[in-house]
């Protein structure tokens, strides 16, 4: 089992124990630290989603079922505007309940990738063309040409969807490019660290970042990109 096989079963299932994903964390190092990530992640969305049920708020639910039971008798119309009340009510609720803000922006959480991943700058592969698309299969994309050397690539989550981590071979080093179906934007938008320069970039399905170090021209590889990346559904 592969390293792209791998971070696929773990994007899904950050606790899997299947014995050919234990054995490859045994021996990748790298995959064992996405793994670890994997898990803190799932931790804090699980957290977020665990939201108190307010005190007395069952009490108070059945004493307005009760009040509505007894105005339908007294007056029709009453009761209609009260049942509209109550499921307006009920909505709202549910919707605080599961409405989960996701605590850092995404032009934070791409910056701040780059710079979690460092091993990813040092791989030295030359991924081909039909890799790259088996890559990007599952996210319904396609590149239909040559991007350039593409020294790395693998799936990997940003916030909470699963996309493509690439890094390029730019004019003056490594550039890293984010794939992330599910993330949109609005617009074309600079991005600005303290030691990194990047483009968010919209696309059918989501967004793209482009991001490397402060001197590298990102257009390049934003054009050649756009002209190859196609959604294919």
């Amino acid at each position: 089992m592969n390293c792209i096989d791998v971070r696929r079963i773990l994007a899904a299932t950050p606790a899997s124990r299947e014995p050919d994903v234990l054995r490859h964390l045994q021996q990748c190092q790298s995959c064992a630290r996405y793994a670890e990530r994997e898990k803190l992640l799932s931790a804090r969305i699980d957290r977020q989603l665990n939201v108190a049920v307010p005190d007395g708020l069952t009490s108070r639910i059945m004493l307005q079922q009760r009040l509505t039971e007894e105005k339908r008798y007294r007056r029709h119309r009453d009761y209609w505007q009260a049942l509209a009340a109550s499921v307006l009510l009920a909505v709202g609720l549910i919707a605080g309940m599961f409405m989960v803000n996701y605590p850092y922006s995404l032009e934070e959480v791409a910056l701040a990738h780059v710079r979690d991943e460092p091993m990813a700058l040092q791989v030295e592969d030359n991924i081909q063309l039909t890799q790259l698309n088996d890559l990007l299969a599952p996210y319904n994309l396609k590149l239909q040409q040559a991007i350039g050397r593409v020294a790395f690539a693998m799936p990997c989550r940003i916030r909470q969807y699963v996309g493509a981590h690439l890094v390029m071979e730019g004019e003056y080093g490594k550039v890293t490019v984010l794939i992330m179906p599910g993330e949109y934007v609005i617009a074309r938008k600079a991005l600005q660290g303290r030691d990194l320069q990047g483009l968010l970039i919209p696309m059918d399905g989501g967004s793209i970042a482009i991001i490397a170090q402060a001197r590298e021209p990102l257009g390049t590889i934003e054009t050649r990109i756009s002209q190859a990346l196609r959604h294919t559904v």
